[in-house]
């Protein structure tokens, strides 16, 4: 025959024992549901700023939307919070920077920005520009790369085993300590960005090999890239275009720098020192 236990009411003991566990649950909940809040205020405040620099930018007041972006980036990039969004809130920062650009005659410029949001945020590509001065109609003209091709318009250098060849230098990059911990969110370890380096030193059409990196780090990459240049390769003392892999490994402490990738493409390998 099936016996049943006889209820037993809980003991003092058995309240205590509940009430610690739960005090142990909200103690280990505690960082991150304040990180959390951190970064969901931050988000607030990011939107705030970027709908005032919006609203410059539609006014066409491009010289102080310039410096309000400018010091939006900085605010952004020194911010430890990692909003899950945050990937949409640097998109629209790097369109800002297009936008500007774009309208002070900087072409070049734009177009690197821009690709830097459609790295964040392909939505990009269904926006209309219309409203923002002459950058729709440069906007219209560009289109995401495919990884390992260049344009027929484009006339790349490929025989890196010339004795003449000399290879761009790139300057070491030292990450900012805000961004330490936006590392260990990446799934991988090395940040692989490939581009065209022109003739006339110009950086154009990157494309990222996996955005698996965390948003702040692509965007922090990208714009420092775009910042430092590059000079242009060369052959026989002749500059020539050549489609360029930059790789920056996240993990390792020290710089490395490699001649050419396996896949013949000139290289440089950065390890954070």
């Amino acid at each position: 025959m099936l016996s049943i236990a006889p209820h037993r009411s809980p003991t003092l003991r058995d309240v205590a024992r509940g009430l610690l566990c739960l005090g142990l649950m909200a103690a280990l909940a505690a960082p991150a549901i304040a990180d959390r809040g951190r970064a969901y205020a931050a988000r607030g405040a990011w939107d705030a700023e970027l709908a005032e620099v919006d609203a410059l930018l539609r006014a066409g007041r491009w010289t102080k939307g310039l410096r309000a972006t400018l010091k939006l980036k900085g605010d952004i990039l020194d911010s430890t919070a990692r909003a899950s969004d945050a990937r949409e809130v640097l998109a629209e920062l790097a369109l800002q920077h297009a936008i500007v650009y774009a309208n002070t005659g900087d072409e070049a410029s734009a177009a690197w920005y821009w690709y830097t949001a459609s790295a964040l945020d392909l939505k990009v590509h269904r926006r209309d520009f219309s409203a923002y001065g002459t950058a729709g109609a440069l906007f219209d003209t560009l289109a995401p790369r495919a990884l390992h091709r260049v344009p027929d318009s484009v006339d790349v250098w490929t025989d890196f085993g010339h004795p003449g060849f000399e290879m761009p230098r790139q300057k070491p990059l030292r990450l900012p300590k805000s961004l330490a911990g936006s590392l260990v969110d990446g799934r991988r370890t090395t940040f692989v960005l490939e581009f065209i380096v022109d003739r006339d030193g110009t950086l154009r059409e990157p494309v990222l090999e996996n955005d698996l990196h965390p948003p702040v780090v692509v965007f922090h990459y990208m714009d420092w890239i775009w910042r430092s240049g590059l000079p242009p390769a060369r052959v026989d003392g002749e500059p020539v275009a050549v489609l360029y892999e930059m790789r920056r490994n996240l993990i390792n402490d020290r710089w490395v720098e490699t001649s050419r990738s396996f896949s013949g493409k000139p290289r440089i390998d950065f390890l954070r020192r």
